[in-house]
């Protein structure tokens, strides 16, 4: 053991036991957690963008060809061909706007459920006393809050946290379900700042993962759910749909 613990930095010089050697491996565990979160979401985001600049390049060397094939001989013509060139303009800009969007709301978080205080210090104590249920590492001072305004008075207006990185973020989202154990914070939720085209997909993702659950063929204490044989495993497992990373995908029952 003392040859293997030589090799790492951290416990260079340091005597060797198994309790420090766990605390290294969970530590290393986690932070191979947290950047397979991020690799999964950067990922996702460059397929839509390579799906969209993919778009866009079969648009341009339509209307490219288009412009070397055709001539514009009618009023008719001359609208298409605008037509054509201002629509591409508007897919252009409103791909600009989302990028910029994205990039704005990427160290963010939403807090939906948790009730107003009209004192704003006493409402920032609230909230980090939601987070620190959590039991993460994340710096809570250097964090921002801010609450939004609702349209109706009867809803509570969800709040915005503001993280130094995207880092936080990720911890924040991944602990996130212990609050549906804590029997302060039962009905409060913890989300990503969507853009309004985010927020758009996963409505209608919602739907869908609805209706494709109620259509499972089986069912158990009231819960419906399907069979399907995941990976290299021998044998059919209980399963249900949910939706990661903006898509529809099959989640293995844990029992």
């Amino acid at each position: 053991m003392t040859n293997i613990i030589s090799v790492i930095p951290a416990y260079t010089g340091q005597q060797v036991t198994l309790k420090n050697l766990d605390q290294w491996l969970n530590g290393l565990i986690t932070q191979v957690s947290l950047l397979s979160g991020r690799i999964s979401e950067l990922e996702s985001q460059n397929s839509n963008k390579d799906l969209t600049i993919a778009n866009l390049n079969n648009e341009l060397t339509a209307l490219k060809n288009s412009n070397k094939t055709s001539s514009i001989s009618s009023p008719i013509q001359a609208a298409e061909f605008w037509a054509n060139k201002t629509a591409s303009k508007v897919l252009c800009k409103q791909i600009t706007k989302e990028i910029q969007e994205t990039t704005t709301k990427k160290n963010n978080v939403i807090i939906f459920g948790l009730a107003a205080n009209e004192d704003q210090n006493e409402e920032k104590i609230i909230v980090k006393n939601v987070l620190k249920e959590l039991d993460t590492d994340v710096d809570l001072e250097t964090i921002k809050i801010n609450r939004f305004k609702s349209k109706n008075q009867n809803e509570k207006a969800p709040v915005q946290i503001v993280f130094e990185n995207e880092e936080d973020k990720f911890k924040v989202l991944k602990a996130s379900k212990k609050l549906k154990d804590k029997g302060n914070y039962p009905n409060i939720y913890i989300n990503p700042d969507l853009t309004k085209h985010e927020m758009e997909i996963t409505k209608k993702l919602n739907q869908e993962r609805k209706d494709l659950n109620n259509n499972l063929s089986h069912e158990d204490g009231g819960k419906k759910y399907g069979m399907h044989k995941f990976g290299k495993d021998t044998s059919e497992s209980k399963f249900f749909w949910g939706i990661r990373d903006f898509q529809l995908t099959r989640i293995k029952c844990s029992s």
